[in-house]
């Protein structure tokens, strides 16, 4: 994701847009820069600071706390900033401007500053179920995925937001969203583990049949018919196993299953003859094919895998 940077530009009282605020004194805004603005930027070459570097700028860098600025004249007028904003982006509300932009934001930057924005958002617009419950999806993803500084405080966070949201202003397909959200935030640390836990082992095992499924893929054709059987066998059982355990997980997050059953849960037994080489395939692809998503390889794509095998070895 893009790195990014907040720079705070001063203004005048007497300036146009001092005037047009209405304030007694000089001010500052802030104006998110990334990409090749950032670049730009640092070699002093951005010519100016637009519209949209102050409205993400805004949405992005609400809470911060520069030194040697006072951001209270900013937060006095940043609602009439942002209904400027609404007209010259032609967005029909403050609500809607704010969703777009931060979806835009997640998109390009990652959730974490997304989530930033929609933090401001229930700032600006405590009104807005909707911006609570995208900024409780942001977080809630965060938090399952251990990427969040603070826990405690970001459950804490999620439960107040999740109790402030109208269930009838958010779309009914997103309910069930809303209820696996409240669980969580009303699991103990204890619990959260054991959901964290069983996560990962079906993260695992998913590696595991993928593992076996390039196995099967590299063996030589000749090979290959002999342990067909074997293949389909092994494979029919983890993917089995791999579907009642999200059904599990998914029963546990909504409420209607305490965490204590994912501890009974009866995971297949691994295939361990071969599990040496189906961990050196699983690390050859990783190398050979970077990010790309589990799926299965071309002729092409299995020399490919071969050669960064006896590359390893």
């Amino acid at each position: 994701m893009k790195g990014y940077s907040i720079v705070w530009k001063q203004y005048s009282k007497d300036s146009d847009l001092g005037k047009h605020l209405e304030v007694s004194e000089d001010f500052s805004l802030p104006y998110f820069i990334d990409g090749d603005d950032k670049l730009m930027f640092e070699e002093s070459n951005l010519n100016e600071l637009t519209e949209i570097h102050l409205l993400r700028g805004i949405l992005v860098g609400y809470f911060d706390e520069p030194p040697m600025i006072d951001t209270e004249i900013f937060k006095s007028v940043v609602k009439t900033i942002l209904i400027d904003l609404k007209e010259h982006f032609k967005i029909e509300s403050i609500e809607k401007l704010i969703l777009n932009m931060a979806a835009f934001l997640r998109k390009e930057n990652g959730d974490k500053i997304s989530f930033k924005a929609l933090l401001t958002g229930t700032e600006i617009c405590p009104e807005s179920s909707q911006i609570k419950f995208d900024c409780c999806t942001d977080l809630y993803n965060q938090l399952v995925r251990n990427d969040f500084t603070d826990k405690e405080w970001g459950k804490k966070k999620l439960n107040v937001l999740l109790n402030r949201i109208d269930k009838t202003k958010i779309n009914p397909a997103f309910l069930d969203y809303f209820e696996k959200f409240k669980n969580y935030a009303a699991m103990k640390d204890k619990q959260v583990y054991l959901l964290e836990e069983f996560e990962s082992e079906i993260k695992s095992f998913e590696e595991h049949l993928f593992g076996i499924t390039l196995y099967y893929d590299t063996t030589p054709k000749l090979l290959r018919w002999s342990q067909k059987s074997s293949y389909n066998n092994i494979t029919r059982r983890i993917q089995r196993a791999l579907s009642d355990a999200k059904n599990l997980l998914n029963e546990v997050q909504k409420g209607s299953k305490p965490p204590t059953h994912l501890q009974k849960f009866n995971w297949p037994t691994r295939w361990r003859p071969m599990e040496d080489r189906i961990e050196l395939l699983l690390k050859a692809y990783k190398i050979t094919f970077f990010d790309r998503p589990m799926t299965r390889l071309s002729k092409s794509e299995i020399k490919k895998l071969r050669n960064t095998v006896m590359k390893i070895i």
